[in-house]
């Protein structure tokens, strides 16, 4: 699909959600006219023929036909009213199901179009997938943008259909640990880099992990960005660069240990470009934005924010795709990065 029928697309959608959003408004202003308006159709048109059948067919008076006909009126909306309010008490229930289930289509959906945009064949694994070992098929894994929890341990039981309950579990993390350590590549991006630093037992922690808002906080500002553009990760890039911060992680080494880089930093100073932040001098200052760290013969990649965020920051694409085909290429060299500060 090429770019521009992607944008007639998503502009159609758009269209036709206004078209929803202003035909809802409109009948909620004239609701005061329509209700009995709707009540004398619903009469005229439901009741007579109903009426009419009784007194031709069944014979009966008109009196008792229309009482009748009430009453089955009557009956069909209280039964209306209760699966109504059934369905709507259990929409209630899983709101919050719901809601994380569309925010995930929603961000995993439009994250993709870079992808589909520059020709980078990819494919959904599900978590059955992953356990049942049809990793040896693929050159790199990218994981969504999901909490540790989630990944591991996903919807409970009975919460929704049996295809999107449970998570990768210990055998799902086992089918990683094996894909990586025989030689592909695993790429994390905000927060699911929880996941992959427990998983591989990987140097380093989330330094914002478990902070509270309150001392920590930047819900979408722009970041000034240091790049290592020798570093097969940060190849064609600039030195400077920027990215979107929407809640996002920093990553903080641990332990000193062989084949970890760090070609992404957060500037020591300065690196506030748009927006505001809070507590940003004590959490995220001159700390690591990007690291790349060699399990067995594969590599593990974390990306602290998301670089392809909402399929729109093309000034962090290329950190993205020097991940995706590092997987496929021999012989790329190793460095040490910039040796972020923090």
């Amino acid at each position: 699909m090429s770019s521009t029928d992607r944008d007639t697309g998503i502009i159609t959608i758009c269209l036709i959600l206004l078209t929803v959003f202003s035909t809802g408004a409109v009948l909620y202003v004239l609701r005061a006219v329509l209700v009995p308006f709707v009540l004398a159709l619903f009469i005229t048109m439901g009741l007579s023929p109903l009426i009419d059948v009784q007194i031709r067919r069944l014979r009966f008076p008109r009196g008792v036909a229309v009482v009748t006909s009430v009453m089955i009126a009557v009956l069909l909306l209280a039964l209306a009213g209760i699966i109504t309010s059934v369905s709507v008490a259990r929409m209630i229930q899983n709101a919050g199901q719901y809601q994380q289930q569309i925010r995930v289509f929603a961000v995993n959906t439009v994250e993709r179009l870079p992808l589909d945009e520059y020709g980078i064949e990819w494919q959904n694994v599900w978590d059955a997938d992953i356990r049942a070992g049809v990793l040896a098929d693929f050159d790199v894994v990218i994981l969504p943008a999901q909490g540790e929890s989630a990944i591991r341990d996903g919807n409970a039981p009975g919460s929704m259909p049996e295809q999107y309950v449970g998570g990768l579990g210990a055998q799902g993390a086992s089918a990683l640990q094996s894909f990586v350590e025989d030689g592909g590549w695993l790429v994390a991006f905000d927060a699911s880099v929880d996941y992959a630093i427990s998983t591989f037992a990987l140097p380093f922690r989330n330094r914002t992990r478990g902070v509270s808002s309150q001392d920590f906080f930047l819900p979408g500002s722009i970041i000034r960005l240091e790049v290592d553009a020798t570093h097969p990760l940060g190849y064609g890039m600039d030195a400077d660069a920027v990215t979107l911060f929407a809640r996002s992680q920093v990553l903080e080494p641990t332990m000193s240990r062989p084949g970890v880089s760090t070609p992404v930093c957060f500037p020591e100073t300065d690196y506030l470009v748009s927006g505001w932040t809070l507590g940003g001098d004590e959490y995220l200052a001159g700390q690591t934005a990007t690291a790349q760290v060699a399990v067995g013969s594969g590599q593990v990649v974390l990306f602290s924010f998301t670089p392809h965020f909402r399929g729109q920051p093309r000034n962090t694409f290329k950190l993205l795709f020097n991940a995706l085909w590092g997987a496929s290429t021999d012989g790329l060299p190793m460095g040490s990065g910039l040796g972020c500060a923090g």
